[in-house]
């Protein structure tokens, strides 16, 4: 839609109408380039936000130990395991009173 406009533009015979069909162009083009960099912005502190929970989330769950002659698995927690999961909640605690965008994250 743009390229018919900048288009009808060219082939306009009035200066003056030239002049104001292609600052009505340029406002719009500058309109739509804002709009795209806000949402760059909103996706990439949401994917922040999403991979710290992940990793937060990897670093609390416990590990999967093989028993001995494949009998089964148990799961281990481990101090770090346990920190995590307390780090884990503490984050959580926090982002919800401030918004992720806004987190150190």
């Amino acid at each position: 839609q743009r390229y018919m406009e900048a288009a009808a533009i060219k082939n306009s015979t009035k200066r003056s109408e030239d002049k104001f069909l292609q600052l009505d162009l340029l406002y719009k083009q500058i309109r739509l380039l804002q709009v795209v960099d806000s949402l760059k912005k909103s996706a990439k502190d949401t994917w922040k936000c999403s991979k710290v929970e992940a990793t937060l989330d990897q670093l609390a769950s416990p590990q999967t130990w093989l028993l001995k002659r494949n009998t089964g698995f148990i799961k281990v927690y481990t101090d770090s395991n346990i920190r995590a999961k307390q780090l884990e909640g503490l984050y959580i605690d926090l982002i919800e009173d401030v918004p992720c965008e806004f987190s150190m994250y």
